[in-house]
């Protein structure tokens, strides 16, 4: 092969690695949220108020992970 082959086949290859692994970080980012969402069980009063949702100790320890 000529170095403009060898060139062009390693681009080809990281712009396949780098769509891949953008696919890979774009699927898993929600469906990381949606589990901890569902971990933490949070009521409908707490997604519905203005203050961030705090884990109060007894609610951490019921984690199951």
């Amino acid at each position: 092969m000529t170095k403009d082959a060898d060139r062009s086949s390693f681009f080809i290859a990281l712009v396949v690695v780098d769509v891949l692994v953008g696919f890979a970080d774009a699927v898993s980012g929600p469906y990381i949220v949606l589990f901890l969402v569902d971990e933490a069980r949070p009521t409908l009063v707490s997604l519905g108020e203005t203050s961030d949702f705090v884990f109060r100790p007894q609610e951490a320890a019921s984690l199951r992970f």
